[in-house]
């Protein structure tokens, strides 16, 4: 066989073979290009969404620090609190990281709206200046030093979830959310 026609017929696989390589590792660059900073945009978003929970979480749980049953206030206000006390504000923060994501941190999220409820419920009735125990025979001081001391738990584990998220986009594997009793 001529030397022109075998040189052809081992190079002409080669050459499709490289050819074919280089398309995809071009694509798998313009992906990347396009990727990158929309990665970078959603991870921002989740990092502001995960910061504000965390934010809302410690200034609602917190409300009620200071504040004495023998202290007369209005229902639905706490001394130093700049609005009404209203779960609405850990729900909507709750719902914003529902939307980013991912499930395994929304679902831990969700831990945090029936504690501010009970929170809610908790503030009311030391503001109507209950000193009884009402709360599964505790008094609402101590159901509230309870929740917040829950409110906290939560919130070191779900900062620790979103920190490995962010970090390593896993979720952390050595750390599971603690289910604990509800107040009826």
């Amino acid at each position: 066989m001529d030397p022109a026609i075998t040189a052809a017929l081992i190079t002409t696989p080669t050459a499709v073979l490289a050819a074919a390589t280089a398309y995809a590792a071009g694509r798998a660059q313009a992906n990347a290009a396009h990727r990158g900073p929309v990665d970078a945009v959603r991870r921002q978003h989740q990092r502001d969404a995960y910061a504000h929970l965390l934010a809302t979480v410690h200034t609602y749980s917190r409300i009620g620090t200071g504040m004495s049953v023998s202290l007369r206030i209005t229902p639905g206000e706490a001394p130093g609190a700049e609005e009404p006390i209203n779960p609405d504000a850990v729900v909507s923060a709750v719902m914003a990281v529902r939307l980013e994501g991912p499930e395994h941190l929304a679902d831990l999220a969700d831990a945090f709206i029936p504690l501010a409820y009970d929170m809610h419920a908790v503030l009311g009735a030391m503001s109507m200046y209950l000193t009884e125990p009402i709360f599964d025979g505790e008094t609402p001081e101590q159901t509230y030093r309870a929740l917040s001391a829950e409110f906290d738990q939560t919130a070191e584990e779900f900062a620790d979830a979103a920190s490995a998220h962010l970090n390593t986009g896993k979720p952390p594997h050595s750390r599971r959310l603690l289910t604990l009793p509800r107040r009826q």
